[in-house]
Order: structure tokens, then sequence, then C-alpha cells
């Protein structure tokens, strides 16, 4: 990786961070695994999966597109590949018009996702989990919206930053 050199103990922070996550993202599955009923071999399986794996750290900015449903899209309609995907939302940036994160429920509605008390992150189920698992758990179809104002007939985004964890 190419560390910015402007911002001191950057790489120490995010080198920390990532792997916090990781540990976080073995005992999410651990847990997971558990609702199962898994056997001993099944999580000697497992664990094999997830020695040295990848766990990939984004530092993602969203400025937004219009779409072909009137709304401005960060991230369109899409699941993610790992196991689970750790997320922080920024509060902030959550808002009561519905923008950030949404997932799309059973019935085909997408539905905006917000923690229920700070400093909690919000766990994606993967593909990868779903294909182990044998569709016992469900990858989550999500998307990302952007807050719009209009100012003369044209549709003003406010920028977002997210940092997810892909396990």
């Amino acid at each position: 990786n190419q560390w910015p050199l402007e911002i001191p103990n950057f790489k120490q922070l995010m080198s920390e961070y990532h792997e916090m996550l990781t540990d976080l993202g073995e005992r999410i599955v651990y847990k997971l695994l558990t609702v199962l009923d898994t056997n001993k071999d099944e999580m000697y399986y497992f664990k094999k999966i997830m020695t040295n794996s990848t766990g990939i750290l984004r530092l993602l900015h969203y400025s937004g597109e219009p779409s072909q449903e009137g709304v401005v899209m960060g991230a369109g309609q899409h699941t993610d590949y790992g196991l689970v995907t750790i997320l922080s939302i920024d509060e902030q940036q959550q808002s009561q018009m519905g923008d950030g994160l949404q997932i799309l429920t059973e019935k085909g509605k997408w539905m905006p996702v917000s923690p229920a008390h700070r400093n909690q992150f919000v766990i994606n189920i993967g593909d990868m989990l779903q294909y182990l698992t044998a569709n016992h758990f469900k990858s989550t179809h999500h998307r990302v919206i952007l807050g719009c104002s209009t100012s003369d007939g044209q549709c003003l985004t406010n920028d977002r930053y997210s940092i997810p964890f892909f396990f």
C-alpha cells in the first residue's frame, strides 16, 4: 500500500484497526456457526478457511450519480463476496430521509439501516457464508443512497465516507 505521509501514524492506526476487525470477523463467524450446531469437523474446516484469511479494509468516498430511480446512488444494489462485512455507520451521515446504507427486505422494499446505539457495527452476511452454510444465512442485498438537496432544479449531493471491512 501507499501510505499518506501527511497523516501521522496513519499506517499504524489502519493496521491496528485491520487486525482488530479480523479478530472481530472470526468471532462473529464462530458465533453464527454455533447457531447451526456445527460439529468439531465443520468448525475445524471453517477455522482452516479463516487462518491467514484476507480481510480487506477499504476507505470509500461516495460522490454520487443520479440513477433511473430518481435517487442519487453512491453504490447500486449488490451483495458482498466474503463471509461477513463489518461496517461502522456515522450517525451524522445517516439522515432521517433514509439516505445512506439500505437493505432489501424479503418483501422487496428498501429499508434504511442504522445501528440501535452509538459505536455499534452493522454486519452484512456475504456470499461465501451463504454458500458455505447451504443458504442457511442469506447474503445481504444492499445499496448506498446519497442525500440530495435541490437548488434551482439541480440535485446537490452530500458526499459520504465509509470504511467497510470485508472478511
